[in-house]
């Protein structure tokens, strides 16, 4: 029952994964920015800690960190980190897991490394997006650690993309905060562990409110649904809500999914964002 914790990147997109959407708005995404996109969520030193539980049990502590964006040929690249860790003493759960997602201005992923804790030795796996010939390139090696050295030599995989434009578990995040007040349904290409799928979101035009233990009042947030078509780790594709809070920074507040042996809820914890205070309800 190694995989009863989530990895990091199956746990960011089933962030995004839920109740089938119809909707006369569903589209493929563009290549031009829509009336409601905002990159101003983006806060380089934002760091989001969530904890994982299951029936009630908490299992681990998840944390999301926002890098400093750089400057490539395509314009500004931005960068995410994920790690996750199992909590000491579980008798079930042992699951470490460090993830990284570069994306371009659209926050579509263009590279994702992801390394995950095996057996005493770390699985990792780097993917390229060639956005010209609609490949994507996906390297993997053993590692003693995370910083190691490769301990064997790298195998190549490519897969074909129907697009350039695709997601991974993690820049699915970034896309969703930047399309928080569309209120459309759209639908983006997404690879997770090597396998091409379909996510599928449904942004809510109205506002809402939640309440989580760490900021002990209720806020002013958005909801939202939508549907992985694929199968993640341990049946991760099931029904899936999830909240972020309803101001210029989107932040991702709770989310609900079910999974082969039940329900797992994921919380924020703690937050460190410069300047950001929950938004009050009117």
């Amino acid at each position: 029952m190694d995989d009863m914790l989530i990895p990091a990147r199956a746990i960011f997109l089933l962030f995004l994964s839920s109740l089938p959407v119809h909707s006369s708005s569903d589209r493929t995404f563009a290549q031009d920015r829509p009336q409601f996109f905002s990159a101003a969520f983006v806060s380089p030193g934002e760091e989001l800690t969530y904890e994982v539980r299951w029936f009630g049990v908490a299992l681990g502590r998840v944390r999301l960190t926002t890098l400093p964006p750089t400057t490539g040929a395509g314009g500004t690249i931005y960068h995410t980190s994920a790690t996750i860790d199992s909590y000491d003493g579980l008798p079930f759960v042992d699951v470490h897991a460090r993830d990284r997602s570069d994306m371009d201005p659209l926050f579509f992923s263009i590279a994702f490394r992801a390394a995950e804790k095996k057996g005493g030795r770390w699985r990792s796996e780097i993917s390229r997006t060639d956005t010209a010939g609609r490949l994507l390139i996906i390297e993997r090696v053993n590692l003693r650690s995370p910083s190691a050295a490769p301990e064997d030599a790298p195998a190549f995989d490519t897969l074909h993309l129907p697009s350039a434009q695709i997601q991974d578990g993690l820049s699915i995040l970034s896309f969703a905060r930047a399309h928080l007040r569309s209120g459309s349904a759209l639908r983006v290409p997404t690879v997770v562990y090597g396998k091409l799928g379909t996510t599928r979101l449904q942004f809510s035009e109205s506002t809402t409110s939640i309440q989580i233990e760490a900021i002990g009042k209720r806020v002013r947030a958005r909801a939202f649904e939508g549907t992985a078509e694929f199968e993640g780790v341990f049946g991760l594709s099931g029904d899936f809500k999830g909240w972020f809070s309803d101001d210029s920074a989107a932040l991702p507040l709770k989310a609900e999914m079910k999974v082969l042996l039940g329900s797992i809820t994921i919380e924020l914890t703690a937050w460190k964002r410069s300047g950001w205070d929950p938004p009050a309800i009117p």
